[in-house]
């Protein structure tokens, strides 16, 4: 399956820009309206890019559906009310094992509802980091057995998750 791909805020990532055959950039002519949809590869000063949106598929699809996941309280979107692992509903709660067990099971039980992943391919670890942080790793095997994983921290003060990386890596 493929999907647009998303930011770790939320926002459309751009694709590459497109190329002609002969592997120039291209780029549509000014906004005349004699030219427009014309393209050319020797862009001019009121030319522009052609590019589309970023799509995702396979394990980079499955890692932003758990994205998704994390960071939406339903009913957010119209065309899926049941999406969200609603986290931010801890916002308040003290950090002890059994909030941060509480946020895991709500993480779990919504991935599960996907039929996106099965549950041999994935598990959620909380980790409290702070006073009012707990970090949830989540970790998704794919069909060959290799691990990603998805950090997320979430502040019990504010009830935001926020994408935590490490070492510069989108997955690891």
């Amino acid at each position: 399956m493929a999907d647009l791909q998303l930011t770790h805020d939320g926002d459309l990532v751009i694709g590459l820009q497109e190329i002609n055959p002969q592997g120039n950039l291209l780029y549509y002519m000014g906004n005349k309206p004699e030219i427009i949809g014309e393209m050319t590869d020797t862009p001019e000063e009121d030319s522009y890019p052609i590019t589309d949106a970023a799509t995702v598929d396979l394990i980079d699809y499955d890692m932003q559906l758990i994205q998704s996941i994390l960071r939406t309280d339903n009913p957010d979107w119209q065309l899926y009310p049941e999406i969200g692992a609603d986290m931010s509903e801890l916002a308040g709660e003290l950090n002890t094992q059994k909030t941060a067990l509480r946020g895991q099971r709500k993480i779990e039980e919504t991935i599960r509802k996907t039929d996106y992943v099965e549950d041999r391919e994935f598990s959620v670890e909380p980790i409290p980091i702070s006073a009012k942080e707990v970090l949830y790793t989540v970790t998704l095997e794919d069909f060959e057995h290799v691990s990603y994983e998805h950090h997320f921290i979430l502040d019990l003060e504010i009830g935001v998750l926020n994408y935590y990386e490490l070492e510069g890596e989108m997955y690891k």
